[in-house]
Parts: structure tokens; sequence; C-alpha cells
């Protein structure tokens, strides 16, 4: 597979880069193409709006091809690919099918292709697409978010400052009918008598004694030297497209033969004679006489009327001939409105822009050494110029796309990127490099590991990279690797109070300490230290099997026993805290193990100091319990009550028993459905309030926590506003237990953020409560 999305990538990067650059080459024609687009829509007269619109769209295409090629912002780039490519595939499905206009501008006037080889190109890259979005996960990001995006701003500059610059001038090369070194008077036979034969000018080149024949578009190299030029018989498909060239005068007289017969002519092209400004008209009438000084005619080519050209010829004050023909024939003759060919016996000699041909009438010399040129080898000159500037502007951005990737390599293999280096949307830079640091480590550090196996509610998510630490050694050599130390991290014991929105882009840490040993013993208790990844109701079945208690009303709460200090883990009028002593951990930023006694860890309901001031940087190796040999029973919630009168001197094994019941009863089994148990904490709100709301609710429990504050059951909050069962797509509420949201088969951390935010809203529009979510949202 590795093989086939690298191919996938290669060819889409290409295609788009070309197809792109291409249209930038020619921004004016690929905005006329656009205006085609928008009259199907019914939208006319939009030469500008389609000429920028062009333009975006022609530097996102080929920004999308550099990024595809050389990796930059993989996640954004595939996406854009995919949408692109989805969306020109219907289009040209619809072009093919309804043949609304001729061309579909692909790939500017370069290639023409039909509308059927179009779309079939298109099928085949959009399959290309779509191995390269859903391999997406597995492309290596070539530096960190900053550098990236760096350089696709460079690379948008360069792009758009290109197609700017072939506005304000000429197309980079010219792919028209009447490029440089077109023939007329040949073209106009071949249409006029398609038997007759064509001619074109050959021109031949000697290197180390060898003399070779060389046509106007295929330029040898600087190391031949120019000899001699021919014109000689060719075939017809070496000719452009040219369909037709007809000229008349002011009074509807056909002069083409006439103009194409002169031996030389300047010809000032307007396609848009109601753009032309004031100044536009100063810059007319100062080519004009500018050319008068020489022996050379200058004539004006437009598409007007004859009364508009004329009044304007006596505003401006310009005696020369005005012609006219089609705006096709225009808009191909030369780009820039107003701009200037250079005609000899028919021969397409040279064209510039207005704004070009001004800068060469008013320099010393200009318009005679146009003059006194040969006609032939002044197009080949041309030709050759628009080549190689064409040739060397895709070869220019190719290499920087090498070798930007060898910085970004040599950048960051010599910590040049470390600041900043860690993570990108997703995905790590230098996998290779880090895996080759892991390698040797006594812990094993995977990339791109599946979370859905490690989180409750299954959701379908990765991580860029997965340890799972088995001793406190194995963790502290852990984050002896500077790279790792330095990326965005998450622990996790089992995944059961975790809600992923997406691919998580850092480094997840297990910490899969097991061992479970006592510390001290006395005739009262008990001090037992649990591993941090040891499964929590292990340890209470374990606690309980020996007859030490203090957690058995904690029986059956998914996750591990690290977690437990974290949430201060409670239920059924027991928490965590009641029986922790003391915390052992990792601190990431001293980079040292520390013990913190459990008065010390600021507990609450749901909370405690690792979910405050020590957040983020404690990763729990172990807790410590104070167990009772002799435990007193906890049996004052409710359920557990009811229950508990029925036996005859309960011990810690029936109230475990008990619990274990009541919440299988509840609450559904993670691996039958996805759950993260009690989506939501039970709101404490103010003793007076929770009165009133006795007062309307009767069947509404209260339990006071402190002084002027109670605890309201969040599950009866939710269940009142009717969520208790409710089902929206992949997601839902539980049927028996109003606390527990469930994920279903295919399941997105977004459905259930948006359930969530939908049970909070409706709770505090009816009972003016706000409710938090219990998970921890990642």
């Amino acid at each position: 597979m590795k093989f086939v999305r690298a191919i996938a990538r290669v060819i889409t990067g290409l295609v788009f880069l070309l197809a792109g650059f291409l249209k930038l080459a020619d921004p004016v024609g690929n905005g006329l193409v656009v205006s085609e687009y928008l009259k199907i829509i019914g939208l006319t007269d939009m030469r500008t709006f389609a000429l920028i619109m062009g333009l975006i769209l022609s530097v996102i295409e080929a920004l999308i091809g550099i990024s595809i090629l050389l990796g930059l912002r993989m996640r954004v780039a595939t996406k854009a690919l995919l949408v692109f490519m989805v969306f020109f595939t219907l289009l040209t499905l619809y072009l093919a099918l309804a043949n609304p206009i001729s061309d579909c501008g692909c790939f500017g006037e370069a290639f023409k292709l039909t509308h059927w080889e179009t779309f079939i190109k298109n099928i085949a890259l959009l399959v290309a697409s779509l191995i390269i979005y859903y391999q997406r996960g597995k492309f290596i990001p070539v530096a960190p978010p900053a550098w990236e995006w760096g350089t696709v701003v460079l690379y948008t500059m360069l792009l758009g400052g290109t197609g700017i610059y072939a506005i304000n001038h000429l197309p980079l090369v010219d792919f028209t009918p009447f490029h440089t070194g077109t023939d007329l008077n040949e073209e106009l036979a071949r249409i006029r008598d398609p038997r007759r034969a064509e001619f074109i000018t050959e021109l031949i080149y000697e290197k180390e004694g060898k003399r070779e024949k060389f046509s106007i578009d295929e330029i040898p190299d600087s190391t031949w030297t120019f000899i001699d030029s021919k014109t000689v018989p060719a075939s017809v498909d070496r000719f452009p497209s040219l369909t037709d060239f007809a000229v008349s005068d002011s009074y509807g007289n056909y002069v083409t033969d006439s103009l194409l017969s002169l031996e030389r002519v300047f010809i000032t092209v307007i396609p848009y004679i109601d753009r032309l400004s004031a100044s536009h008209y100063t810059t007319l009438k100062l080519i004009h006489n500018k050319i008068g000084d020489s022996s050379t005619p200058h004539i004006v080519l437009c598409g007007a009327s004859g009364e508009i050209a004329d009044s304007i010829k006596r505003a401006v004050g310009v005696d020369c001939d005005v012609y006219y023909t089609d705006f096709k024939t225009l808009i191909a003759l030369n780009r820039s409105n107003g701009g200037v060919v250079y005609m000899a016996g028919g021969v397409i000699g040279a064209k510039w822009s207005m704004m070009d041909f001004t800068k060469l009438a008013t320099s010393s010399g200009g318009i005679s050494d146009i003059e006194n040129a040969d006609a032939e080898l002044l197009s080949a000159e041309r030709r050759i110029k628009e080549t190689l500037i064409a040739e060397i502007s895709i070869l220019f951005i190719l290499m920087l796309i090498v070798v930007m990737r060898f910085i970004f390599r040599f950048a960051y293999k010599h910590n040049m990127l470390q600041e900043s280096a860690p993570q990108i949307e997703g995905t790590l830079i230098g996998k290779e490099l880090i895996m080759k640091k892991v390698k040797d480590l006594k812990c094993s550090v995977v990339w791109r590991e599946s979370l859905k196996a490690r989180n409750t509610l299954g959701l379908d998510v990765y991580t860029d990279w997965y340890a799972a630490p088995a001793a406190e050694e194995e963790l502290i050599e852990l984050f002896s690797v500077e790279e790792l130390k330095n990326m965005e991290r998450l622990v996790i014991g089992s995944g059961s109070n975790i809600l992923f929105k997406g691919d998580f882009g850092g480094i997840v840490i297990h910490p899969d300490m097991v061992e479970i040993s006592v510390e001290g013993d006395n005739e009262d208790a008990v001090l037992l230290r649990a591993g941090a990844g040891v499964e929590w109701d292990y340890l209470v079945n374990y606690t309980v099997d020996r007859g030490w208690g203090g957690l058995e009303n904690l029986s059956l709460i998914p996750g591990c026993v690290g977690a437990s200090p974290v949430q201060n883990i409670g239920a059924y009028g027991a928490e965590a805290a009641d029986s922790i002593m003391s915390v052992r951990y990792f601190d990431t930023v001293k980079l040292q193990m520390v013990e913190i006694d459990g008065a010390d860890c600021k507990f609450g309901y749901r909370d405690s100091i690792f979910k405050r001031e020590l957040k983020g940087r404690t990763i729990i190796t172990s807790v410590l319990f104070k167990l009772m040999k002799y435990p007193v029973i906890n049996g004052n919630y409710a359920d557990l009550s009811d229950s508990l009168s029925k036996i005859e001197n309960p011990g810690i094994a029936d109230i475990r028993e008990i619990v274990c019941r009541i919440r299988e009863s509840k609450l559904p089994d993670p691996k039958i459905i996805g759950n993260a148990g009690s989506f939501f904490k039970n709101p404490v709100i103010s003793s007076e309030k929770a009165s009133v709301l006795k007062d309307k609710y009767p069947s509404l429990k209260i339990f006071p926590v402190s002084d002027g504050l109670s605890k309201v059951p969040a599950a009866w909050l939710i269940d009142q506003c009717g969520f208790k069962g409710m089902r929206r797509g992949n997601v839902g509420v539980h049927e028996n237990q109003a606390l527990v949201l469930l994920a279903f088969d295919g399941a997105k951390g977004k459905e259930l953020l948006d359930l969530a935010d939908e049970i909070r809203t409706a709770v505090k529009e009816r009972f003016d409560i706000d409710i938090e979510p219990e998970v921890n949202i990642v």
C-alpha cells in the first residue's frame, strides 16, 4: 500500500502543479474560460471577477499539488484535493453530457482534451485522491506547523506573483494560435485549401561539427551555434488550431491579405476598448508617435464599431489606420489590452504588453533594433525566451520543493527545530528519526496506534505515538528522549473517562505498573500500594477478599488505579479520598519522582490537585491506600440501605455484591455498548435553591454536602427533560440511567459533544442549573 500511496501522491501532485502553473502562466486566457463557466449559471459580463476567480483557483490548484508533493499540511491538503476532485469530476461529467462550452480549460491553452477525455482523467485522479485521503494519517510531516504554514505562504506569494506578472505583461509562454513565429499566410492558406502544402521555418544549428535542424518550438541549448534558417513544407498536425483571421476597415472591406502582405507592421491590439482610460490613450498616442518616427506602418486593431473607434481616434489625435476583427482573434493575438504585435510578411515576430512596448519605444534604438532584426531570428529568439522562462519557472518550483524538504530534515536532525517541533495536526515530524532514538528503550514506543480498544466509548481514533511503561525506570527513560518530552501528551488508564474529539496529535502514555504490595500492617489497618495500571475493580475485589475495608462502595467503577486520585472517584456515599494515604507520581517538569500526602491532594467532589495546580505535569505511578481490618459498613446511601436492611450482620463483601448488582442493572457494559459511565457530575447548588426545587418536585432527592450547599442528582434533572432512552444518530442516552451517554458503532466524538450540549442547555433552561461533564474531553 505504501508504493500505491506514493504513486498516487506523485501523480496527483504533478498534475495539479502542472495544471495550476499552466493556467497561471496565462491568467487572462484562464479568466476567459471561467467567464464561460459563469455564463452557464447566468452570470454574464463578469470579466474582472472571472479573472480574479481564475487566478485564485489556479493558485489553490498549484498549491495543492506542491503541498501533496512536499508534504505540507497534509491533513488540509488531502481534504482540499478531494473536494477539488469531487467537484470537478461532477462538473466535467456535466460538460461531457451537455456540452455547454467547447473547452474545459484544465491545462489552459497548452493541452486540449475533449470533455470525455477530461472526465476519464478526473476519474483516475479521483481514485488517486481517495487513496491519499484515506491514507492521510500515514504521511510524515516535514516540519512544525509554523514552518509548514510559512512555506505555504511563500509558495502562495510565488504563485500569485507569477499570475499577476502575466496579467500585467504577457503569458509566460504563448500557447495561442497566434504565438510568436506563426506564419498567418500559411495558416490561412491551409484553412482555405486543406490540400495545400503547409510550410514551417527550420533553424539549422551546429555543435562539434554536426549540423541538425530544429523548429522554432524546439530550440537547442546554448552549446549549439546558429547557422541558417529556411522554410520547408510541413504536415498539418504541426500547426496550431487557427480557424480564421479576418480583418476589415471602417467601411466593412476585408483588408486581411493586404495587411499580411506588408513587409513590416506594428499592430496595437485593443480587445476591450471600453476599458481604456485617459492615461491609456495618452500612452497609445506616445506609441503611435514613436513608431511614426520609423518607416514601419502602425495600425490599431479593435472590435468596436467604426463610429466609436473614429470618435476616439479624433479625440486622441492619432492618425493611424483603425481596423476591426472579432474579440476571439483580438484576445488570442495579444492578451494585453493595448498590447503591440510586430508582424513581418505575415509572420508574427514579437509581442509586447502596452507597458513593455512603451518602455521599448522610449529606449534608445528600441524600435529600430526590432525593424533591423531578421524576422525569423527575432521570432525564434522570442519563442526561446518564452520557453526558457516557463521551463525555468516550473523547474525552480520543483527544485524548491526538493530543497525545502532537505532543509527541514537537516534542521530537525540537528535540533534546529526542537523548540516548536513536536506536533502537527495529528502527525509528528521526523518519525524515522524518533524511531531510531526510541528503539533501544526498555519501554516500547509505537507509531500511529489505534485507541479504539483503549477508550470505553469505543471511538475509532488514533494517536501518533503510544507508550506503556511498566516501571518508573522505564517512564523516566522515556522522558530522556527530547522529542517525546516536548510533545503534547495524554496519560490514560483504561480510557473509561475520556472522550476523544478526534485523533490525538502527540503521545499517549499508559502507566502499566501492575504491582500490588503491602507496605504497612498493624492491628487496625493495612497500607496497600497499588500500581497505576491495576484495574480498579480488580483492586477492590482484591481488598474485599482479604477483609480490608474502605473501597467496597466503589466496586465496578471502570478505570485504573492511576485515575482514582485524579478524579477522586466516588459512588454510593464513598470516595477514593477516604482511603488514599499518598500518591506517587513523575513530575514532567522537574523530571523526578515525587510522593504527595493524601491530605495535600486537595480532594473535592470529582476534583483534586491533579486537575488544577498539577494539571498536565504529573504521571501517577502508584497510590498508597489505608484499608481497615475492622471496617465500618457505609450503607447510608438509599439504594444500599434498602438492600442491607434485608441482610443480618452485613459485611464489606455484601456491600460489594449489592453495589455490583445495582450498577449492572443500571449501567451498560462498555464491551457491548460504548460508554464512559457517568457522563455528568451531580451539580452542587445552594441549599435554599435545592429546597425550592424540592417543594416544586417532591420526587427530587437532595444530598447536603456542606453548610449552605446541597447536591442534586444530575440523572433526575436529565430524566425530567425527557432525554432518558433517547437516541440521536450513533449516540444516545441509556434507558435506565440518564447520566450515561451511549456511543453506538460508528459514533464520533463530535456527536457525543453535540448531544451533551443539548442536554446541558435543556437542564439550564428548565431548572437554571449548570451541569458539567465528568469525562475528560480531549
